[in-house]
This record gives C-alpha cells, sequence and structure tokens, in this order.
C-alpha cells in the first residue's frame, strides 16, 4: 500500500509548485475560474485557491493596481517637483534638516528613472552635489552667526 503525504497524494509524487505569477495572471487577465487554472497548471484546486488568496489580499483590486501603475511616472514626477521646491524654500528649511529633504528628493529621483529605464548610475553625482551644497550652507549659517 502507498504511503500517503496527505488525502490522494502519494510520496512518490511530491506536489508540483505553483506558478504564482501564471496563475495570478490566469485569473486577473484571463479570468479562468480557480478549477481552470489548476487544469492548465496541473496542480490541485485547492492549491490554486490557498495561492490565490493569500495574494488577493495583499492585491484586493487589481483594476485599482492598474490604474495607479498608469500614472505612478507622474505622480512621482509631482512629488520630486514638490521635494525639490523644498529645499530651497526657507521656512522649510527652518523646520526640517536639509539632508532629510535631499535624501527624500534622491529616493523619488531614483525610482522615478528606474521607472523610465534609466541608469541610476549618475544619482549618486547628484548625492554629492547635494551635501556639498549642504556643507556649505552649514558653513555660510556658522559664518553668519
Amino acid at each position: 500500500m502507498p504511503t500517503l503525504d496527505e488525502p490522494g497524494r502519494t510520496l512518490d509524487h511530491p506536489r508540483k509548485p505553483l506558478d504564482l505569477v501564471q496563475a495570478y495572471k490566469l485569473r486577473v487577465v484571463n479570468r479562468l475560474s480557480y478549477a481552470e487554472i489548476a487544469k492548465a497548471l496541473n496542480v490541485p484546486k485547492s492549491t490554486v485557491h490557498a495561492a490565490l488568496h493569500r495574494l488577493t489580499a495583499l492585491v484586493p483590486d487589481p483594476e485599482a493596481v492598474q490604474a495607479f501603475e498608469e500614472v505612478e511616472v507622474s505622480i512621482l514626477t509631482s512629488a520630486k517637483e514638490k521635494l525639490l521646491a523644498s529645499l530651497v524654500d526657507p521656512d522649510a528649511i527652518q523646520k526640517a534638516s536639509l539632508n532629510n529633504r535631499a535624501y527624500a528628493f534622491s529616493q523619488v529621483a531614483t525610482h522615478e528613472r528606474l521607472l523610465k529605464n534609466k541608469s541610476t548610475v549618475n544619482v549618486g553625482i547628484w548625492a554629492q552635489v547635494i551635501q556639498g551644497a549642504k556643507n556649505s550652507l552649514m558653513t555660510e549659517l556658522r559664518e553668519g552667526a
């Protein structure tokens, strides 16, 4: 008699791993049922259901995610513009450290460059320029005080 590792499955036939990305695409893009996905990927329906249930808890509305992805670059460009303006705003300079705002700007700019498939190699140069500007500003503030 064969040894079972779970009902209906023998140790001779271990569980086939589920391609979660493919299963998700079949569900969201092709709108297949769990049974249809299970048949297409040759795995039990319960495996598909469990995996996609966990994933849909993280991404409850695929259409909202897609809508966000379509405008993400514009949102990041707008955020970068606002952060850049705050780098030279006298009131903001008094409230927060220039280093913190410069760091936030560099993070947004790096993410935007990656989304546009541009290199991030020269971002390190900008970090040096920003750090140099900060050091100069701090020196001027100390000497003026």
